[in-house]
């Protein structure tokens, strides 16, 4: 399995947080770690599909799940 990020744009209120984000992460474990409000979570909103990009795209293979626990309701 390997997701694949390209080119991932993302702004709120004319204020963009991610900006041509590209990336490949295979099975296992990866981490992501940024400063406080550097877009962490926007990132895997984005790859969860909770969000929609305003460029760039999220490869993920056919048949994925994903899984997430939030930290708050």
């Amino acid at each position: 399995m390997k997701i694949t990020v390209r080119d991932l744009t993302k702004s709120y209120g004319g204020r963009e947080v991610l900006h041509g984000v590209s990336f490949t992460a295979g099975a296992g474990v990866t981490c992501v770690m940024a400063p406080s409000g550097s877009g962490k979570t926007t990132l895997l909103r984005l790859i969860l599909g909770l969000e929609t990009p305003e460029g760039g795209e999220v490869a993920v293979p056919a048949g994925c799940r994903f899984a997430a626990v939030f930290q708050e309701d």
